[in-house]
């Protein structure tokens, strides 16, 4: 491969949106990439309606969207209208001089780079020269006038967003991958993002009216029927989640943020997707300030959540609590009525 020197290109950059998820990365990395593409739209929303926690959330805080494949796969291994391609870290190594070389070649070939990297190294971070943690950052382009490396991930900022890397840093932050105490969740996979602009999807709004009853019946979805049926004791799905939500408030003596900025979310795109499907006249647009306003009030929670970190007073909880109540009446009753 050729030294970095000997690229013609100075700048490059790759499109990027801000995405309509951010709970995790995992969505916010694909949906940042598909949303500058209004085709794309019709995966989106026929996607990200049905929600799965742990019953128990005292126990494991996990909470996510569901995509109809084992969990062990990513959500951009189920997108048509992506190219995916996956290395291992040490072929990347053996190949390329450095990580930066890699990251160019890929960035000029049209690929975004999805990698873990070690914010002990990332200027501006919170871990910045004080703890090895790595976190997996999306790559979009990069700016050899400027010496930087643009990205985006949430631990620069808290929030999700757009973070630059100095081109010094780069090649310490990936490989000192070992020394960091948390967990590789891309298990020492780099992977690479192109969009298909030739994909075949097909869009049937029977597959979004099919996955709301699923959701407004709590069904048991089919990883845990299909591939791993040991744990679906554990697991609740749907509607459901919002017993597990109060429950984990009632009982918890410290809340996670993570399971109601996913609620959050998904009433976000809940929202947006009525709104698609009224721009394409299947759906009536009298639905909309409806869940506006379950946005809006799921919105309040997060932030009750945020206020009770601060003064930990008994009486946020208990708003929390009957604000869960009021959103699933109205969501239920409204989904119920699209669907009939």
């Amino acid at each position: 491969m050729c030294d970095i020197e000997t690229y013609n290109t100075k700048t490059n950059m790759l499109s990027w949106s801000y995405p309509i998820i951010t709970t995790y990365t995992q969505h916010a990395h694909l949906l940042a990439i598909l949303g500058n593409y209004k085709h794309t739209y019709s995966w989106i929303y026929s996607n990200y309606i049905n929600i799965f926690s742990n019953k128990d959330l005292s126990v494991n805080t996990w909470a996510d969207f569901y995509f109809p494949m084992p969990y062990e796969l990513r959500p951009s291994d189920n997108c048509k209208f992506l190219i995916t391609q996956k290395f291992k870290r040490d072929f990347l190594k053996d190949k390329f001089s450095s990580i930066m070389e890699f990251i160019m070649y890929a960035i000029n070939s049209g690929c975004y780079v999805h990698l873990m990297l070690d914010y002990f190294h990332i200027t501006g971070s919170h871990d910045f020269e004080k703890v090895h943690r790595i976190h997996d950052a999306l790559i979009y382009g990069y700016d050899l006038t400027r010496d930087v490396i643009k990205a985006c991930d949430f631990m620069v900022t808290g929030r999700y967003d757009k973070i630059t890397i100095p081109i010094s840093k780069i090649d310490l932050a990936f490989n000192d991958y070992e020394l960091a105490w948390n967990h590789d969740f891309l298990n020492g996979i780099v992977y690479l993002y192109s969009v298909n602009l030739n994909c075949d999807y097909e869009f049937n709004i029977d597959n979004i009216f099919s996955s709301i009853k699923l959701y407004l019946n709590s069904c048991m979805l089919e990883y845990w029927n299909v591939y791993n049926r040991e744990n679906r004791k554990d697991i609740v799905c749907g509607k459901d989640i919002y017993e597990a939500l109060r429950c984990y408030v009632i009982n918890a003596k410290k809340i996670d943020i993570r399971p109601f900025y996913l609620l959050y979310d998904h009433k976000k795109i809940m929202m947006s997707r009525f709104d698609y499907l009224a721009e394409m006249n299947l759906t009536n647009t009298e639905y909309l300030k409806s869940f506006c306003d379950i946005k809006n009030e799921s919105q309040n929670i997060v932030n009750h959540i945020i206020k009770y970190g601060f003064d930990a007073k008994k009486k946020s909880l208990e708003e929390i609590v009957e604000n869960l109540k009021v959103i699933e009446s109205k969501e239920y009753e409204i989904l119920l009525r699209i669907i009939r």
